[in-house]
Parts: C-alpha cells; structure tokens; sequence
C-alpha cells in the first residue's frame, strides 16, 4: 500500500501544490506537450518544469501571496502530480544553485 499525501489545490483547480513538502509554489494541474515556451522568469512565475516521466510540463508559480488554496484531497503518493511535485522541488532547487530564478 502506497503512502497518502495530501494536495491542495487552488480555487479553481487549475493548480495545486503538496503543503507537506518543502516547495513553495504551486504546479498547473494540466500537464502540456513539448516544446516549453520561452517565458520570462519572474517573481510570480518560476518557469516550466518537466514532468517526471519526460512527457510533458507544467508550469510553476509562487505559493506565497498568488492565489487561494481551495479543496484537500488525499492521494497515494505515487500519483502523477505528487511524483511531478516532487521532480519539480528537485529541477527548481538545482535552477536556484545555478542562479537560473
């Protein structure tokens, strides 16, 4: 049996984030197709990450003072938007190491 992590997401379900783990920021829920556009990087938008299974991307925001968290569900802990938040803390802390914010 697989471990239940809690998600929430925000108020209109178009982005979540794991509250359990050290991220702060919130992923889209939708997952898109390559290529990632270029987007600048900015205070509110932290860029696109890769999902873990090399399929797509989503897009990753601040936590902090962006948008209302809505609903708590329960998911096992190898579902897709818990193992992709978990590549995301990963691909977002190495960007900061390299300066790439």
């Amino acid at each position: 049996m697989s471990d239940i992590v809690g998600v929430l997401y925000s108020e209109g379900h178009s982005l979540y984030c794991v509250p359990s783990l050290v991220g702060g920021f919130w992923l889209s829920v939708a997952v898109h197709s390559f290529p990632a556009p270029e987007v600048r990087k900015n205070i509110v938008y932290f860029g696109s990450v890769e999902t873990a299974d090399h399929q797509g991307w989503r897009s990753a925001y601040n936590r902090w003072g962006f948008t209302q968290g809505g609903d708590t569900v329960s998911l096992p802990a190898d579902d897709p938007l818990v193992v992709d938040y978990v590549a995301a803390i990963k691909i977002l802390e190495a960007n900061r190491e390299r300066g790439d914010e």
